[in-house]
Order: C-alpha cells, then sequence, then structure tokens
C-alpha cells in the first residue's frame, strides 16, 4: 500500500475514535432507583376530608427526587375507607370511620406503605335545651283597695313558669291574650305572685288575664278575674230632720243615707257618722283613702277634706262638709253623731237613740265649720237634727 493512502486511513480511525471518545464522554449516567418513601407513615383525616402527600423517590448515587406523578397507589380497603386519587396531586379521601392501608409503587417493583386513619367527622349540630311550655297560675284573686287600685294576685302554676305578665282592660272582659290590652311585663313583675294596678278610675270594673311566661319569653293562655275599684269617701249632710227616738240605731240610720245617695245618683254603699254605747264611729266606719265633700261643680266640684282615717278623726278637715247628696245646701246645719272629735262614743246619744224626750241629750256636730263637724255640743233629743252621712263602705 501506498505511503498515501494509509496515511488517510490513520487519520479516519482517528477521527472516529475521537467522535466516540466524545459520543461516550457526552452521555449522561442513567440513575438507578433504590427506593421510595411517602412524606408519612401516619396519617389521619376525618370522613369526608381529603390530604395530599408526596412520594419520594431516593437514588443509588444518593440523590432524591418527587416521583408522586410516577407512583401509582391502592388502598388496602378498596376505596371502602379511604381512596386516593391522583387526578392533581396524590390525594387520600376519608370515606368512612377506620384504618386504612394505602401502598404507592413505582415501576411495578418498588413500593411503600403509610397508614391512615379516619375519623368521624366533628358534630355541627347545636343542641339546644328543650326548654318546656309556660303553665296557667292558679287560684287568681283581685281585691279593690282604692278608687284607683285593685291589686290582682295569683298562685305559680310551676316553675316551667319563671315569671308573670299582667293584661287588663275596662269591663268584664279580659284580654284575649297576655299581649293585649294595657300589659304589665314580666321585667314589671318579676317572681311576685301578685301586681297592684294603679292609676285606674273610680268605681269602674276591670278585667284581668295573668300569664306564666317561661325563660324563652312564651306566655301561657293564662287565666281571668275581674273586679271594681272603690268609691271614694263622700259625705253629705242627710236632709231630713229626726228626733233622737227616730235614729234608733245604726242600721236604720244607715238605711236613711242610702236612701239619699240612691236617690242623687251615688254609687257605693253609705253609713251615718254614728255611734252608741256598743258601736264607735271609727271603728264602724271605714275610711282608707281621700274623703271629699259633695260641692257641687259649678262651685269648682268636690274638695278632699281628709286622706286617712287618722286624718278625719284628728278634729281638723280641711273644708267644711255642709252640702246634701245632691250637693246642695241642707235645711239645717246640726247633725246627731253621738261621737266625739276622735270618734270615740261620746256617752250622750239620746239613751242609744231610743229617746226623743226633752229630758234626754245626744250629741250633735255643725257642718259649717273645719272643726266640729263631728262634735259640737249637745241637744235635747226631741229636737230634730240631720245626720252625717259617708261613702265608700
Amino acid at each position: 500500500m501506498s505511503q498515501q493512502p494509509l496515511k488517510r486511513y490513520r487519520t479516519m480511525c482517528s477521527i472516529v475514535a475521537l467522535i466516540v471518545l466524545v459520543a461516550a464522554c457526552g452521555k449522561k449516567e442513567e440513575l438507578t432507583l433504590s427506593s421510595i418513601s411517602l412524606d408519612s407513615s401516619q396519617l389521619s383525616i376525618t370522613v369526608g376530608g381529603t390530604k395530599t402527600f408526596i412520594v419520594t423517590g431516593t437514588y443509588a448515587d444518593g440523590t432524591t427526587q418527587d416521583v408522586t406523578s410516577k407512583s401509582s397507589f391502592m388502598a388496602a380497603s378498596s376505596g371502602t375507607i379511604a381512596k386516593v386519587s391522583t387526578t392533581q396531586a396524590a390525594t387520600i379521601e376519608g370515606i368512612a370511620v377506620g384504618t386504612d392501608t394505602i401502598t404507592a409503587t413505582m415501576g411495578g417493583q418498588i413500593s411503600a406503605t403509610a397508614s391512615v386513619t379516619i375519623q368521624a367527622a366533628a358534630s355541627t349540630t347545636t343542641t339546644t335545651a328543650t326548654v318546656s311550655a309556660p303553665v296557667d297560675p292558679t287560684n287568681p284573686a283581685a281585691s279593690s283597695v282604692s278608687p284607683t287600685q285593685i291589686t290582682v294576685s295569683w298562685t305559680s302554676g310551676g316553675s316551667a313558669s319563671v315569671g308573670h305578665v299582667v293584661a287588663y282592660a275596662t269591663g268584664t272582659t279580659a284580654p284575649a291574650t297576655c299581649s293585649a290590652g294595657t300589659v304589665v311585663p314580666a321585667a314589671t313583675i318579676g317572681s311576685a305572685s301578685s301586681y297592684a294596678v294603679t292609676g285606674l278610675a273610680e268605681a269602674t270594673t276591670y278585667a284581668f288575664r295573668v300569664c306564666g311566661v317561661n325563660s324563652e319569653g312564651t306566655l301561657s293562655s293564662g287565666v281571668t278575674i275581674s273586679q271594681t275599684t272603690k268609691y271614694y269617701h263622700r259625705v253629705f249632710v242627710y236632709n231630713t230632720t229626726k228626733i233622737g227616738s227616730q235614729v234608733i240605731n245604726n242600721a236604720t240610720a244607715d238605711a236613711f243615707c242610702q236612701t239619699d245617695a240612691t236617690a242623687a245618683g251615688l254609687g257605693g254603699t253609705y253609713k251615718a257618722i254614728l255611734s252608741t254605747s256598743t258601736t264607735a264611729a271609727n271603728t264602724y266606719i271605714t275610711i282608707n283613702f281621700d274623703v271629699l265633700n259633695l260641692r257641687p261643680t259649678g262651685s269648682g266640684g268636690s274638695q278632699v277634706i281628709a286622706t286617712s282615717s287618722a286624718d278625719f278623726w284628728d278634729g281638723t278637715i280641711a273644708y267644711t262638709l255642709g252640702y246634701t247628696a245632691s250637693g246642695g245646701a241642707p235645711g239645717g246645719t246640726q247633725v246627731w253623731t253621738g261621737t266625739t272629735a276622735a270618734g270615740a262614743y261620746s256617752a250622750t246619744a239620746c239613751t242609744n237613740w231610743t229617746s226623743g224626750a226633752a229630758g234626754a241629750s245626744g250629741t250633735y256636730g255643725v257642718t259649717t265649720g273645719t272643726t266640729a263637724y263631728v262634735t259640737s255640743t249637745t241637744g235635747t233629743c226631741n229636737t230634730g237634727r240631720r245626720l252625717l252621712c259617708i261613702g265608700g263602705q
């Protein structure tokens, strides 16, 4: 072989060898996977809850790599307790309460497992305590205390009712519920078993409904009662003269007063202010509130002459009481009483109002003044005098 061709051949061999060497040097050594692992070997989720996890591969050279997307997964329960989804990431979903095992496999040979516990989901239901329905009170009663006050009372129906409500209206028919009419709320009454209703009108009938109320503010249907307010204590002069023996006794004198009161259209019960040896006027007559005279409307109307029993029997009143039942001026100013200024028996009463003799005497008052209205002096029993009458009895 000539020298020239041999030279070319050797050059070509050198080039091929160089190419092979370069290729060999540029080829990256393929990594060998040694193992895989899940980022947690113990997982815990609730039913309906989810949790993502990562599969990490460890190679022969010691490096690691996320191989989650290259792995396949299986739940030991076949999805009845836990289920694995790889739609976007490796995600475990709790299906039912229990324990399951998740197995991750790569290359069909290398695998890793994790235990997963599925717990019941926390309850979101709010437990509400049962509140008993309110119970109607029992034994309703209403007492007329004065012309402007009636006290309503009752007995609680039981512990389910933590308070009571009172509703009322004028007339004999109570409000249909305790939310109608004029309402006194539980906040005002509290745990009391009675309530004084004030600001009422004189001699007017009111009907009341009393309801129990529970802790939620629910009202019972209620019980009803009615009552009429009292009349004021109105005082007038019985405008017919009687000698001592015609007075007779308290009952007869009371009847005289009631006759005049009824004829004048005055409501309520009237009695004569009269004492005997067995009955003192201050115990026979009831005075619990204002005492009024019967001054006619054209002159300004009634006036409060005393505000209590003590005030009436202290010997002085605020205004005179010399008016008849109809508001007119009586034919005379002297009135039989047989009574001291303090309301006691004066010991001079026409022999207990059985004598009309000139030799017997009785105590009388004078209605034109403010100090001698019950006791002025004594006079003979054969002289006709009038009586002093008072209502609200």
